[in-house]
């Protein structure tokens, strides 16, 4: 569903980044622009993820894309034993926690999701398989994961 993304402002020290994001939604809808902050980190054993949209003055807001000003997300990622109940961590469980108002109307907004949302999980799968395999070939780590 992302059709563009542009990391606006970075700060290393604080782990924050400061994205431009436009996604695409389906036909009836205007796609949507996102200006977020966010900031990962990890705790303990824990890494934590807490996304939220912010004004930006750079960015002119224009009717399409439409812009997402009411956005807040974030998450918590623990390893935790796989179902093998061997005592290693080898699995992890993620905890998330989300509301945005894409200026949607409920019902439209529960049939997309109704009829959408096996779509977008299913694809998931074959992601992170890319990614593996992507991960395969080069061994340098993004900006993400040295995070």
């Amino acid at each position: 569903m992302l059709a563009y993304c542009r990391i606006l402002e970075e700060h290393p020290n604080t782990g924050t980044t400061i994205v431009h994001w436009i996604k695409k939604f389906p036909f009836f809808c205007s796609d949507r622009e996102y200006i977020i902050d966010q900031r990962i980190w990890e705790a303990g054993k824990r890494y934590y993820c807490v996304t939220k949209g912010v004004p930006y003055p750079g960015l002119n807001k224009h009717d399409k894309p439409r812009r997402v000003e009411l956005y807040f997300s974030s998450w918590v990622i623990r390893a935790v034993e796989s179902r093998r109940g061997d005592g290693q961590l080898s699995a992890c469980e993620v905890t998330l926690v989300h509301y945005e108002d894409m200026g949607i109307p409920k019902d439209v907004a529960k049939l997309g999701v109704r009829h959408g949302m096996w779509g977008a999980v299913k694809k998931l799968h074959s992601g992170m398989r890319a990614y593996q395999n992507a991960r395969k070939l080069d061994t340098s780590l993004s900006r993400c994961a040295l995070i």
